[in-house]
């Protein structure tokens, strides 16, 4: 017996609309970023220009500076800005274009307060069909969160080059058996993207897991990762909530024993949206899956103590409401192998 079956989430558990965000412009024609003092409140939203003189602009009108800076490749598209979550990681998503067309229609008194917005299961088959286009905004905080650059040499440098706007990964070191046979966390849009920025590593990969889509969002070109030709694992985790707990057990230790498999001959990424909340969660079952069932014990067997780790490497990191599942795949580990050691 697996133990009792997860809570279901609640769905109005979303996190709070009051902190400050920013979203970085990489690729902009003209800003820097655009910063969201009040993320629900677009008249409080300030376009920064990255010329050297910092021009700024406030509300409509930075939206407009947002929009017409834009990429050519995304002018034709829906512009979504993700921002919130609820206490399973599944994200919200302003819907920009429907905003900007209220506000030139009736002006900001036509919101009524209410900014246009969608859930991730909306706006996924929009990106997947290449109809729509999204920004991630970001805690102010967590831009300058430390973040432990673990000592490499030269060579990994390359291979494993640090964290940027465009490449947004980050290596579990501790989980590491050889110089390309790592576990990363990843977002889906470095996933995606390719070309030059594209962590050198990724060429390594033998297995992608997707933590946010069932099977029915793969397509070809769905991952850009130079030579690699990785098997994919789809697995939403946030759908395991509220199943039943022999499904849970069993299938998280299915994705464990595939990473596992897998990282014998190459590495593993594991992603979600944002690769925050469900990557981490499933990287976090795969450690305590090593600790017991491999009898890896030189790796903590401490969900904390993981996390704290993971998030060492990227600050942002949070268990939420997953750790009902994580806990309830550890009570099943040491039923099966013990309580082991370390870290408990």
């Amino acid at each position: 017996d697996p133990g009792p079956r997860p809570p279901e989430p609640s769905p109005a558990a979303m996190t709070s609309t009051n902190a400050r965000m920013v979203v970085r412009l990489q690729d902009h024609a003209s800003l820097d970023m655009l910063l969201l003092e009040r993320p629900l409140d677009p008249s409080s939203w300030i376009a920064v220009s990255r010329d050297s003189r910092g021009g700024r602009a406030q509300g409509e009108a930075a939206l407009d500076a947002f929009l017409g800076g834009l990429p050519a490749s995304a002018r034709s598209k829906r512009v979504f800005i993700q921002h919130r979550m609820d206490d399973l990681g599944r994200h919200e998503f302003i819907d920009v274009t429907t905003l900007v067309s209220v506000l030139h229609k009736g002006g900001r008194a036509a919101l009524l307060g209410q900014v246009p917005t969608m859930d991730e299961d909306q706006v996924k088959p929009l990106v997947a069909s290449g109809q729509a286009t999204t920004f991630v905004a970001m805690a102010v905080s967590d831009l300058h969160a430390p973040v432990r650059t673990p000592a490499q040499s030269s060579d990994d440098e390359q291979l494993c080059p640090p964290t940027s706007l465009q490449a947004n990964y980050a290596v579990c070191d501790e989980l590491t058996i050889g110089r390309t046979q790592r576990i990363m966390l990843s977002d889906e849009s470095t996933l995606a993207r390719g070309g030059p920025h594209m962590p050198p590593i990724f060429n390594f990969l033998t297995l992608i897991v997707n933590c946010h889509q069932d099977a029915s969002a793969d397509h070809s070109g769905k991952y850009r990762v130079g030579t690699a030709r990785p098997d994919v694992i789809f697995q939403p985790v946030h759908k395991l909530y509220g199943s039943q707990p022999t499904l849970v057990v069993d299938t998280l230790h299915k994705m464990a024993e595939a990473m596992w498999g897998a990282q014998q001959s190459g590495s593993v990424a594991v992603h979600c949206l944002a690769g925050l909340h469900r990557a981490p969660a499933v990287v976090v079952c795969y450690q305590l899956y090593r600790h017991y069932a491999l009898g890896h014990t030189h790796l903590s067997n401490n969900i904390m103590e993981i996390y704290a780790r993971l998030r060492s490497v990227r600050p942002a990191v949070a268990p939420l409401g997953y750790i009902e599942l994580i806990k309830l795949y550890e009570q099943h580990m040491i039923r099966l192998h013990g309580a082991g050691a370390g870290g408990r």
